[in-house]
């Protein structure tokens, strides 16, 4: 039988990652991870860095070119306008479309909503578990023609475009089954911003991007879980699971302290928890150290645990 790879590609303002993972009928398989040495600046594709890391890139995915079942693209949530509004995504009404529209013309000086590639999630009610928020990513169509193009040159077919909150969710559910009925609170550290996800019984109930500012990045993470526990009807999260390129130990530590008075087990988000892999032992260890960066890329190869669709 034909091996079927699934190659994830994350698109982050650190770097760029890369992972290559075999799907069979009971299991996913990791055969091969790794990243850029620099980023690829997908609003310019064009520059002297970032050719070098698409060369880089491609240079790593050569042995798998002709491989290739899926090929799927995270994208960093700086390249994405995110919104929240009411609605359900069975029955997306005209009243979407409004929002949408108030939304772009708010936020952009000259766009339209035909300048976007959108893509809806539902956010649950944590007491009725029905489906009454929408969480709306927009994709600058520049941004999407980017990465069409890098590939296209390739000859090499894009089967999915995942937002950063889908792909940590993946992530997090297919990684802890165990912790599928608890609440559990994920942060994503990035560059200049951060994530942060409330999950309850399979669901996404709360979701805040969040700019880091003159705050401490524990003001802001015990600030904004304490509003998002309020505004959500909760009393906490029984877990507390951290990851991104900007985890650094330091963030760590605050984040447990954190956890620590709000009664969570805080601990690194594990991608690779329910994965097999042919590995040596060599990058199992970096594997160990290092995968707190690969959690976002990871999700891309997941299939997706929560219902979207793209309008």
């Amino acid at each position: 039988m034909e091996k079927e790879f699934i190659v994830s590609i994350y698109f982050n303002l650190y770097k760029t990652f890369l992972t290559v993972v075999e799907r069979t009928e009971d299991k996913f398989i990791l055969h091969y991870l790794n990243s850029t040495t620099a980023n690829i600046d997908l609003k310019d594709i064009s520059s002297s860095q970032s050719l070098e890391s698409i060369t880089e890139l491609f240079s790593m995915l050569s042995e798998y070119f002709d491989k290739i079942k899926f090929l799927n693209i995270v994208l960093s949530p700086e390249y994405v306008h995110n919104t929240i509004f009411p609605g359900d995504i069975n029955n997306i009404s005209d009243d979407v479309y409004e929002l949408l529209n108030l939304e772009i013309a708010n936020a952009f000086e000259d766009k339209k909503i035909d300048d976007f590639k959108i893509n809806l999630t539902s956010i649950f009610s944590p007491t009725t578990m029905t489906n009454e928020m929408l969480l709306a990513n927009l994709l600058p169509k520049t941004i999407e023609d980017s990465i069409n193009q890098m590939f296209n040159d390739y000859g090499i077919f894009i089967n999915e475009i995942y937002f950063n909150s889908s792909a940590l969710v993946n992530t997090f559910l297919f990684n802890y089954p165990e912790k599928t009925n608890e609440n559990s609170a994920i942060i994503c550290f990035h560059k200049d911003v951060l994530e942060i996800l409330l999950i309850a019984q399979s669901r996404l109930i709360a979701y805040e991007f969040v700019v880091r500012d003159d705050e401490t990045i524990d003001q802001i993470v015990e600030k904004k879980l304490q509003e998002m526990f309020f505004n959500s009807k909760i009393a906490n999260a029984e877990n507390l699971f951290i990851c991104g390129t900007e985890l650094s130990k330091d963030v760590f530590v605050k984040c447990w302290e954190i956890g620590a008075l709000l009664s969570a087990d805080t601990r690194r988000l594990n991608p690779f928890r329910m994965f097999t892999t042919e590995l040596e032992e060599r990058d199992k260890e970096y594997c160990s150290r290092v995968f707190h960066l690969f959690t976002s890329c990871i999700g891309g190869s997941l299939p997706f645990y929560l219902k979207n669709e793209n309008v």
